[in-house]
C-alpha cells in the first residue's frame, strides 16, 4: 500500500499541468486559427498538387537542356499531368472578392478550363519530349509558365 501513498501527489500534479495546458489553450485562440489554417492549406489536395506541379516545372527547365536525361524529364511531365488531375478534383470554393464580376459557377468553370488547358499543354509536351522535339518542348514550357501565371493571375491575385 505505501507505493500507492505517491501517486496521488502525482495524480494532483498532472491534473494540474492539464489545467495549466487546457488555460493556455484557451488564451489564444488566434494563434491556434492562424496555425490550424495553415496545417490544413498544407494539408489540401489541391496545395498539394500545386506544389508538385511547381517542383515538377523547375525540374523539367534543368532536364531538357540534356537529351540524357529524357526518361527523368518525362516522369517529371507525368507526375506534373497527375497533379493536374488530382486539381481537377479539388476546385476551390470561391473566396469573398471572387464573385464581383461572375457567378460560383463561372469561378469554378475558369478553373477546369485552365487546368484542362495546362493538362493539354503537358500532352503535348510528352509526345514533343517523347520524340526528342527540344525546340517543341522548350516552347511547350513557356506555355506551361504563362498557363501558371494567367491561373496565379486568375484565382491567387495577391
Amino acid at each position: 500500500m505505501k507505493s500507492f501513498q505517491n501517486v496521488a501527489p502525482l495524480a494532483l500534479l498532472a491534473c494540474g499541468a492539464l489545467g495549466m495546458t487546457a488555460l493556455a489553450t484557451d488564451s489564444t485562440p488566434d494563434v491556434q486559427d492562424d496555425a490550424a489554417e495553415e496545417v490544413a492549406e498544407e494539408e489540401n489536395p489541391l496545395h498539394e498538387s500545386m506544389e508538385i506541379l511547381q517542383q515538377n516545372l523547375r525540374a523539367m527547365r534543368k532536364l531538357m537542356r540534356d537529351p540524357e536525361m529524357k526518361d527523368e524529364a518525362l516522369a517529371a511531365c507525368r507526375a506534373m499531368e497527375g497533379a493536374v488531375l488530382v486539381g481537377l478534383q479539388n476546385i476551390p470554393e470561391p473566396q469573398e472578392g471572387d464573385l464581383a464580376e461572375q457567378s460560383a459557377f463561372e469561378y469554378q468553370l475558369g478553373f477546369k478550363q485552365r487546368m484542362h488547358a495546362t493538362y493539354g499543354t503537358l500532352l503535348e509536351l510528352e509526345v514533343a519530349l517523347e520524340a526528342g522535339d527540344g525546340d517543341s518542348a522548350k516552347d511547350l514550357y513557356r506555355a506551361l509558365g504563362a498557363h501558371k501565371k494567367d491561373g496565379h493571375d486568375a484565382y491567387y491575385p495577391d
